[in-house]
């Protein structure tokens, strides 16, 4: 399976907004200060392996980087192409992969 960039980016946005119960990201929105412990981040890193199938963010990527737009780099250059955080951050979940 192969995830396209926006899906990607959609699906980490998902799982931001249930991890974190929020309607929105905002591309600053730091993980911890918008009301992510540490709890909450072995939570999000568990979901993003489930979702991607692989190991593409570590605790420790999440705990030097934890904007949004920090996170996401993190995982698109662990998965391949980059995609622009804005084009996932509103309310709708991701769709998963495509073949």
């Amino acid at each position: 399976m192969r995830w396209e960039p926006a899906d990607r980016a959609a699906a980490v946005a998902a799982i931001w907004r249930e991890v974190l119960n929020r309607e929105a990201v905002d591309p600053d929105d730091d993980f911890f200060a918008v009301g992510g412990t540490s709890l909450a981040a072995v939570k999000f890193l568990a979901e993003v392996e489930e979702v991607f199938g692989i190991d593409v963010l570590t605790p420790e990527d999440l705990y030097r980087g934890s904007t949004f737009t920090e996170v996401l780099a993190v995982i698109e250059a662990n998965s391949g192409a980059a995609v622009e955080p804005s084009a996932a951050l509103g309310p709708s979940a991701a769709t998963g992969p495509t073949p």
